[in-house]
């Protein structure tokens, strides 16, 4: 199985890791990074979220733990609904034109695609993909590298890649049934239209996979992202019930894991992962740096209980491209 957070798209190019200080522009933004001042034009689109903008590019404990204040609030404070669609909905315009750019300089080459190939080369079976990034990146790798072509939700789980996105994705939507919304001008414009009643909106339960990321309508109906508000608790899935079934019946048979820049903050995986996986697993952690893989790892041990303390752990020396580069994963990767 492998996991993958926001460190690993955000170095998803071994031609320019972070540390070269190259291609930052465009380069995919981690959690704390999603308002910064360079996504100016998109956080102009979305007025409702004006006035919590300051805190989100200043925040105390992280915007994680600043739009999870914001989430508590919305009981007693019902504009906090709007400003948190605001955001869904920031989210999506920003990532897709983000990604957009971002291929401007991977020329279709990322470290995404190098991993599924000494993947598919290596591990026989059923491979198991879990990714917290709301970006398409993994599955622009499945279909170069091995030929799998998602073009619905059920493309998903419809081979020996198993793919799991609990956070939803930005080519995923909800439809709205009501209240009524009207469908004329720009997609910023009926965005803005749902964002003003979205303490009414009576959204379509299913999600659809959109492959051209609309924003804010598909076909005859208006839509809103289905991607969750990135929170410091993460409790709830923004996934169908498919991906997160198929998820829970595979890991009793996961011998590996192997973590890409995920901090291992998701409460609901951990939990799941602590009762359903074995306890001898081989875990890999590759991270910003040995140090901060080091310390995921004593997490680890903790979080994920007997199963932690009794797994192998074997420490990345720095980050995904330097993984890619150096091999240091392919010896993990092997048959045994």
């Amino acid at each position: 199985m492998v996991i993958f957070g926001a460190g690993a798209s955000y170095d998803s190019l071994a031609r320019y890791p972070p540390e070269s200080g190259s291609a930052m522009e465009w380069r995919p933004p981690l959690a704390d990074q999603l308002f910064d001042a360079r996504f100016g034009p998109y956080i102009q689109q979305f007025r409702q979220m004006h006035a919590v903008v300051p805190d989100l590019q200043n925040p105390a404990g992280g915007v994680e733990a600043v739009l999870e204040r914001f989430q508590s609030e919305a009981p007693t404070y019902p504009r906090r609904l709007n400003q948190l669609a605001a955001v869904r909905y920031y989210l999506q315009s920003m990532l897709s034109n983000c990604q957009r750019n971002w291929e401007n300089y991977t020329r279709g080459v990322t470290n995404y695609k190098a991993l599924l190939d000494r993947i598919d080369h290596r591990v026989k079976g059923v491979k198991i993909f879990v990714s917290f990034n709301y970006d398409t990146l993994l599955e622009d790798a499945l279909e170069s590298t091995v030929g799998l072509k998602i073009e619905g939700m059920s493309g998903y789980l419809s081979s020996d890649y198993l793919v799991a996105k609990l956070h939803g994705s930005i080519n995923w939507i909800h439809r709205i049934k009501g209240p009524a919304i009207a469908l004329n001008g720009a997609e910023t414009d009926i965005a803005s239209r749902v964002i003003d009643k979205a303490r009414q909106l009576d959204v379509n339960p299913p999600i659809d996979l959109a492959p051209h990321f609309p924003l804010a309508k598909w076909g005859n109906d208006a839509i809103i992202p289905a991607l969750s508000v990135p929170v410091a608790t993460k409790s709830v899935y923004e996934c169908p019930p498919e991906q997160q079934q198929a998820l829970l019946e595979a890991l009793p048979d996961v011998d590996r894991v192997l973590i890409i820049g995920w901090k291992a903050r998701e409460k609901r995986l951990l939990e799941s992962m602590v009762e359903l996986m074995k306890k001898n697993l081989r875990i890999m952690v590759v991270s910003s740096s040995e140090g901060k893989a080091s310390e995921l790892v004593i997490r680890l041990q903790g979080d994920l209980g007997p199963a932690g303390m009794l797994a192998h752990y074997t420490v990345g020396k720095r980050g995904f491209s330097h993984a890619i580069t150096s091999h240091e994963a392919d010896e993990f990767l092997k048959l045994t």
